[in-house]
């Protein structure tokens, strides 16, 4: 049998919560016994600015770049293997909501595929209170995805994630990867 390991650029959007989290952790950490080549950046990095005011908009400001010089350095000259950036589109602040990835961003990277991890509100198990306002915030968080998609010329694939459906999810995230990243 001979392997195929294709260089690939993955972005990995949701809206942020614990399950999303766990779902592409758990497919990362499958991946890296098939031969992937891969480097997996978090926004986990760049949390705390959930509720942030109009006083800390400067530190999403700060964020953004952050995110573009993270980026940027896993993708200088010479550096091999695909790239896998798991985070989100935007933030939710008492002001609204404010773009955390941009077209620039998004064009510097180059993705290949985004894929959008959708979560049903009811699988957060009561941590988030206001479920209409999550769904909402998710279908904003989806749009948007998809016209970075539309910027940076790439498609967009969704992957649902119902109450106890996490492996499963993570199986076709795994899957997906697997398929795209390592050929036969």
């Amino acid at each position: 049998m001979v392997w195929e390991v294709m260089r690939m650029n993955v972005l990995i959007t949701g809206v942020q919560n614990h399950i999303e989290e766990s779902i592409v952790r758990i497919a990362a950490e499958r991946l890296q016994g098939k031969k992937a080549d891969f480097r997996l950046l978090s926004f986990s990095d760049f949390d705390g600015l959930e509720g942030r005011t109009l006083d800390d908009l400067k530190l999403i400001k700060a964020t953004q770049q952050k995110v573009r010089q993270a980026v940027q350095a896993k993708m200088r000259p010479g550096a091999r293997g695909s790239i896998i950036v798991n985070g989100y589109c935007t933030v939710k602040t008492k002001l609204g909501f404010f773009p955390i990835l941009t077209e620039e961003s998004v064009k510097a990277f180059r993705p290949d595929m985004l894929v959008h991890i959708s979560v049903d509100p009811l699988a957060l198990e009561g941590k988030e209170k206001d479920l209409q306002g999550f769904s909402d915030y998710q279908a904003l968080e989806k749009s948007y995805a998809l016209l970075l998609c539309a910027s940076a010329g790439c498609g967009m694939r969704i992957i649902h994630c119902g109450i106890e459906e996490a492996r499963k999810a993570s199986d076709e995230l795994f899957a997906l990867l697997k398929d795209t990243m390592v050929g036969k």
